[in-house]
């Protein structure tokens, strides 16, 4: 019996270092598939790294030419406001003449009017005795 005892451990003892073989070299090829996995992650990391460090750049010289066109608008605005305000000045110059143009106009036409009124009345004054004739004769009126 003592035989079988350690044939069955001689078993045992022999399947488990084989069993521990097997899972080392089953480990072994596991953990280079892994690596290799990691390191073809890492480039494909590294890689990007390498695009994104690229549009930073591109993005840093958009910004750069943003800020330029700024500093245009900016000068673009401060002309174009001073040119209003010499427009706006202008206008106010027209209209003071014009205005002094209108006042003019207007007394000319307040005298020109009052000579023609004038004029009415002389016409009505010497219209006036005709016009009592006319009256006064109708018989002769109808002619």
């Amino acid at each position: 019996m003592e035989a079988q005892v350690w044939t069955a451990i001689g078993l045992m003892g022999a399947t488990l270092i084989g069993m521990i073989g097997y899972l080392g070299r089953r480990i072994d090829g596991l953990a280079t598939s892994l690596g290799a996995r990691i390191d073809a992650n890492g480039a494909r990391i590294d890689a990007n790294g390498a695009r994104i460090d690229a549009n930073g750049a591109r993005i840093d010289a958009n910004g750069a030419r943003i800020d330029a066109n700024g500093a245009r608008i900016d000068d673009l605005t401060i002309s174009l406001g001073a040119r209003i305000d010499a427009n706006g000045a202008r206008i106010d110059e027209l209209a003071v003449t014009l205005g002094a143009r209108i006042d003019a106009l207007s007394a000319r036409t307040d005298m020109r009017f009052d000579a023609l009124t004038s004029e009415v009345r002389a016409i009505n004054a010497r219209l006036d005795p005709i016009a009592s004739m006319a009256h006064t004769h109708p018989e002769r009126s109808a002619g």
